[in-house]
Order: C-alpha cells, then sequence, then structure tokens
C-alpha cells in the first residue's frame, strides 16, 4: 500500500475545510470512500457516504458564515490528525458557536477517507 505524503495529506485537510465552510456535498463525496465511517460523537456514528451526506445536511440548515482554521497537525503512514477550530453563526440559537477539537484520519491507498473521528468543545458567543 502507498504512503501518502504529507503534502497531500495537507490538500485533504484543505479539502474537508473547503466543505465545510461551503457545505459542499459534492467535494464531500469526492474525498470519503463510499463506505466511510465519520464519527461526530460516540452517540453520533455515520456508516457510508449517505449517512453522511444527511448529516452534512443538517449542518447546512444550521451554520452560517463558517470559518474553519487549522492551528496543528501531524501524519504517520495513511493516519492524519489535526486540531481545528470553528466559528460560524447558528441559526436556530441566533449566536455564534465556536467550536474547537481534534480529528482523526485513516486514509486508503488512493487518498479517501476510510474513518473519521473527531472531539471537540463547543462555546457560544457572548452578545
Amino acid at each position: 500500500m502507498r504512503c501518502m505524503n504529507c503534502s497531500e495529506m495537507l490538500n485533504i485537510i484543505n479539502d474537508y475545510k473547503f466543505a465545510w465552510e461551503n457545505h459542499d456535498l459534492k467535494l464531500l463525496r469526492e474525498i470519503f470512500e463510499p463506505d466511510a465511517t465519520y464519527c461526530e460523537s460516540p452517540e453520533n456514528i455515520f456508516y457510508g457516504i449517505e449517512e453522511i451526506i444527511e448529516y452534512w445536511k443538517g449542518n447546512d440548515l444550521k451554520q452560517r458564515h463558517v470559518e474553519f482554521e487549522l492551528i496543528e497537525w501531524f501524519c504517520q503512514k495513511n493516519k492524519l490528525v489535526f486540531h481545528w477550530k470553528c466559528r460560524f453563526y447558528h441559526v436556530l440559537k441566533e449566536k455564534y458557536k465556536i467550536i474547537q477539537g481534534v480529528i482523526w484520519l485513516e486514509l486508503n491507498s488512493k487518498g479517501k477517507i476510510v474513518k473519521l473521528t473527531e472531539y471537540y468543545h463547543k462555546a457560544y458567543e457572548k452578545g
């Protein structure tokens, strides 16, 4: 199995960032394998791209003005871990939400995400 280099992995993070900021479901389909697993939390695990897309459609209804910031990242073989921060306007709460966390990605030899696991903390801006 071919291992990706770190610059190729950084491209995957940038694609994920662009997909989130723009609610780009087409790009999401391109970066995830069809049978990928997305662990948003221990209670919310999505199996396959169709479940992942449905979850992201919900985000599109709730999130506006998404700003994703990559803080730091590490790669080894076909595993990628990155620390991130995101700020967006939460439509239902009518205030800005800030979340910060870590995402672990497992990639296949084609550079597609086969598993994403994230842990994060969330807070709302006062005001």
